[in-house]
This record gives C-alpha cells, structure tokens and sequence, in this order.
C-alpha cells in the first residue's frame, strides 16, 4: 500500500467516525461540530486524490476557527444541560487518536519526501489535522468540564489560526 492510499484509509476512518458521533448525538452545536470535521476529512481524501492522480494541488491550508467558535458560543448557551457520558467521551477521545495518527503520518512522510509539492501538502495537511485535535481538546474539555471551559476568556484556545 502506498502513502496515498494509506492517506486515504485514515481520511476514510475519520469521515466515518465523524459522521457515526454526527449521527449519535442529539445536540445541534456538536451535530455541526462533527459534521465540519466530516467535510474537513472529505476535502482532505480529495486532495490526496489528485495528488495521487498528478493533479495540481494547493498546499494552503483552510481550517481557520471561526465557525468552529460561534458553535462553542452557542453550546456555552446550554452547557449545563450537557451530559458528558462516558461512552460519549470515550468517541471523542477515539476521535483524537485518528487525528493525532493522521497529523504524525503526514509529518512523517512529509520529512521523507523527496517532491516538494508533495512534502508541501502533507505538510498542509499535518497542520489541518493538528487543528482538528485543537478543536476536539477543546470539545474534551467542555464536556468533561463545561462551566470551567466556558469561563475561559473568549475562547484562547482557538485563536490559533
């Protein structure tokens, strides 16, 4: 198998773990969360696409949390009605794991890459997926403890752009 197609297996996992959690809870704000990080793994497996077709590929990134930040805003609005069940914690922590895999396989090969294109998407796409784990650090946080998350000074932690 080569690294495209590994790519693409771990693209694949996390449409289909974002999409499962999407599916599973019932909360609007984390629903769009999910369903972001659906669409944020689908642009990545067409990326890896073309890259591995030939096909010119933009190696700028375009997570940028703004979205992301208005959802939180929202969730703040009914933190305390939200259960942080251990199975659902245990998804989100599930989650981490697929992006921290996916965000050291791209650095990874990005180092071993001879093609500066290709070295420049999977660095694109490393930094993408380092996002991702910022957003559900953050999601971890305010499950696990809501009211002290929500209390944090206009959302620090995802100013990093």
């Amino acid at each position: 198998m080569d690294i495209f197609d590994h790519a693409m297996r771990f693209e694949r996992e996390g449409i289909a773990l974002y999409t499962r959690l999407a599916k599973k809870t019932h909360d609007g704000g984390l629903k769009n969360i999910f369903k972001w990080l659906a669409g944020q793994e689908v642009r990545h497996r067409e990326i890896i696409a073309k890259l591995k077709a030939g096909k010119p590929v933009s190696s700028s990134g375009s997570v940028n949390f703004k979205r992301v930040k208005r959802i939180f805003k929202k969730l703040k609005v009914h933190a305390e009605e939200m259960e942080a069940k251990p199975s659902v914690v245990e998804a989100y922590k599930a989650a981490l794991v697929v992006e921290k895999r996916s965000m050291v396989f791209y650095s990874t090969r990005a180092r071993a890459s001879k093609d500066a294109v290709v070295k420049d998407v999977l660095l694109m796409l490393a930094g993408e997926e380092g996002k991702h784990i910022v957003v559900l650090e953050n999601l971890l946080e305010f499950m696990e403890e809501p009211q002290e998350w929500v209390e944090d000074a206009e959302f620090v932690k995802l100013d990093r752009d």
